[in-house]
């Protein structure tokens, strides 16, 4: 065993939600993976994951603290004396708390080296090395980064130079060695190390929604990156260039595992798209089916349209697959192809939207609305797109604009964002992301793009009772005390249609 000792934290983070039962921990993939691999490389290795081991309680009205209290953290931390630290902010919104937690850990040991990594600190390195409380930021995929690292804190070797991705101060100047190498096989990885983090409590944290059929929920992340160039996205410069699998027969060993190991009921493939090869998701299911793992699953951040056929699709269901969430994103050719450069045609949409339908999933579906371009002709047009096809639920945001990006360099250049309004929204924990601002369009005033919102959740939500009125029924045996929400949900489209009969323009 080797002399550093690592400890990688989650820090406790702010939930902006109605209710405290609706906040969701999800057990930290990224740190469990990192973990894993130093362990492979005989470091010691331990995981705070202040979000799971602390409580959930009220900050302000609407907004609930997940976690270890800072003191708490803080004598979680003087328990484990670790020579290394490394912090995940996974997400802008979390900066803060993150820059807080390696704050207490300079306050407990200046010479304790501290690390962050995720997706904000990836594109916006310079503010959290401002911040004086990090000694280096890790960008993009960060498992064969940390170990760079931690070998050269080991070994006691300040030459950073060799170190693929990452950032840091050298004498007063920040210096950034650029990401040119991921990980081309996924599957060389180790699995997570999930043994150092405390499993049944995400079970027990685990919220009770429409689209989740157990609570014994367990992620799986079967490829990296993503082979699409969607103008919006910023997938590649974090998760890399190009889409890499893993393989097949290494996915379902460890989906086995986590049944036979943590009593796992269902499983979420959290890739950010893992069915573009149609042979090798045909492949995953067919081992499911062959093992008779019995399991539910599904694929939260949406699947490749573009890829799937009744053949897949029947294959997925079989298997256990029972949501789908398609990232359509807008209704209109134009917005879709030339704008956001889906690649993705209106008419497989429609022919993926009803096998599936026909097969039983639960269907819902992304949308976007308030990219450059839009009109109102093209929001329009999404809306009867969405309330043409047989969706069970439906999802629309605003265009998220992260630093780093092609899409914020365009957004700065045409004075769609100003950047400082932008940075401070991006981590307001008042904003929701995709939820609560939005670029500034010439053409389509932001409270329009609200009214819009509102318009299109309503309209979908009129049209599906009037088609399937039934379709509620559902709802109620996923979530009996859906029951106890209708008065208010009935109250608050009463409201909206009133008020949308009442204006001159409707």
């Amino acid at each position: 065993m080797k002399n550093t000792k690592v400890l990688l934290i989650n820090p406790p983070y702010l939930n902006r939600t109605r209710r405290k039962k609706d906040v969701n921990v999800v057990l930290p993939l990224s740190l469990a993976y990192i973990a894993a691999v130093l362990e492979k490389n005989e470091y010691k290795v331990s995981i705070i994951d202040a979000a799971v081991e602390g409580d959930v309680k009220q900050f302000e009205e609407g907004i609930y603290h997940v976690g270890l209290s800072f003191d708490e953290l803080k004598e979680r931390i003087k328990q484990e004396n670790p020579d290394v630290v490394g912090v995940s902010c996974p997400f802008a919104i979390r900066m803060k708390f993150t820059v807080e937690t390696c704050k207490i850990i300079k306050e407990i040991n200046p010479n304790i080296k501290v690390f962050v990594g995720g997706i904000h600190p990836s594109v916006n390195y310079e503010d959290f090395l401002k911040t004086g409380y990090i000694d280096y930021v890790l960008i993009a995929e960060a498992e064969l980064t940390t170990l760079d690292l931690v070998n050269h804190i080991e070994n006691n070797n300040p030459n950073l130079l060799d170190i693929d991705g990452i950032a840091y101060m050298d004498n007063g100047e920040m210096r950034k060695n650029p990401k040119t190498k991921f990980i081309k096989n996924p599957s060389e990885l180790p699995w997570p190390a999930r043994h150092l983090l405390k499993v049944e409590k995400y079970f027990e944290n685990s919220a009770v929604r429409w689209d989740k059929k157990s609570k014994r929920e367990m992620s799986v992340i079967t490829s990296r990156s993503c082979h699409q160039r969607c103008t919006f996205c910023s997938v590649h410069s974090v998760g890399g260039p190009t889409w890499r699998p893993r393989d097949p027969i290494d996915v379902v060993d460890e989906i086995e595992h986590l049944v036979k190991k943590y009593n796992a009921k269902e499983i979420a493939l959290e890739d950010d798209n893992p069915t573009v090869s149609r042979e090798r998701t045909k492949a995953i299911c067919n081992e499911i089916i062959k093992r008779k793992l019995n399991i539910y699953w599904k694929v939260p951040a949406g699947v490749s349209i573009r890829t799937l056929d009744r053949e897949v699709l029947t294959l997925m269901r079989k298997s256990g697959c029972y949501s789908l969430n398609l990232p359509i994103e807008s209704g209109d050719d134009y917005m879709l192809n030339t704008v956001m450069n889906k690649q993705l045609s209106l008419d497989k949409v429609r022919e993926i939207a009803g096998i599936a339908h026909e097969l039983g999933f639960i269907l819902n579906a992304y949308f976007i609305i308030g990219m450059p371009g839009e009109t109102h002709q093209s929001i329009r047009n999404s809306i009867e797109f969405a309330k043409e096809l047989p969706l069970d639920k439906i999802t629309v945001i605003f265009p998220s604009v992260l630093p780093g990006t092609a899409f914020y360099n365009d957004c700065i250049k045409n004075g769609y964002i100003d950047k400082e309004e932008h940075m401070k929204n991006l981590t307001d924990h008042h904003l929701a992301l995709f939820g609560d601002y939005m670029i500034k369009l010439p053409n389509l005033p932001q409270e329009e793009l609200i009214k819009y919102r509102e318009m299109f959740y309503r309209e979908f939500t009129i049209s599906k009772l009037k088609k399937r009125p039934w379709s509620f029924l559902y709802l109620l045996k996923r979530d009996p005390t859906a029951i106890l929400k209708l008065p208010g949900m009935l109250s608050r489209h009463i409201r909206s249609l009133s008020k949308h009969l009442a204006s001159p323009t409707s």
